[in-house]
C-alpha cells in the first residue's frame, strides 16, 4: 500500500465497505456491523475479538466507531496478515503435527483428532462427510497439502 494510487483504491474500497454497514446511515458503526464489515473484508473474528477489537478501536469511547477509527485499523490488520507463503508453511506444518502415521494424508481418524484438539466432538458420520468433502479424489482421505492450496484460494 505504498503507492498513492493502491492506497486511494483501499481508501474508496473501505469506505465504501464502511458505508455499507453503516445500516442506519449514522456515519458509525457499532459491534454487530463492525463483526459483519471485518467478515466481508475477509476477516473471520468471533464475537469476543469483536468486542476485544472494539475496545481498541473506539478511541473517543463513544461505542461506537467512526470511519477514520475504522480506517486506521484496518490498515494495521492488514500489515498484520501473513503472507501467503508464510501461511502456506504454517497450515502445512499445523496439519503435518496431526498426521501420525506421516504420509501427507489425514484420515478420518486424524480429522477426529484434529477436531477433538480444537473442543469440538464429532460422530463417525460427522468426520466422513468432512472428509468426503476435502477429499478431491474421492480415496478417502485428505492430502493435506492440496488442501492447503484450496484453502488459500478461497
Amino acid at each position: 500500500m505504498t503507492n498513492s494510487r493502491v492506497d486511494a483504491a483501499f481508501e474508496k474500497y473501505y469506505r465504501e465497505c464502511f458505508d455499507i454497514f453503516d445500516e442506519d446511515k449514522s456515519g458509525n458503526i457499532d459491534s454487530r456491523e463492525l463483526g459483519n464489515v471485518l467478515r466481508a473484508l475477509g476477516f473471520n473474528p468471533t464475537e469476543q475479538n469483536v468486542k476485544e477489537y472494539l475496545t481498541k478501536i473506539d478511541t473517543d469511547k463513544s461505542n461506537t466507531i467512526e470511519y477514520e477509527e475504522f480506517r486506521n485499523f484496518i490498515i494495521n490488520l492488514e500489515q498484520k496478515k501473513p503472507e501467503p507463503d508464510q501461511l502456506r508453511s504454517d497450515l502445512l506444518a499445523a496439519f503435518k503435527l496431526f498426521d501420525l502415521d506421516g504420509n501427507g494424508f489425514l484420515s478420518s481418524d486424524e480429522l477426529k483428532n484434529i477436531v477433538k484438539t480444537m473442543g469440538e466432538s464429532l460422530t463417525e458420520d460427522d468426520c466422513k462427510n468432512l472428509v468426503q468433502e476435502a477429499d478431491s479424489d474421492n480415496d478417502g482421505h485428505v492430502d493435506y497439502a492440496e488442501f492447503v492450496e484450496r484453502m488459500l484460494k478461497l
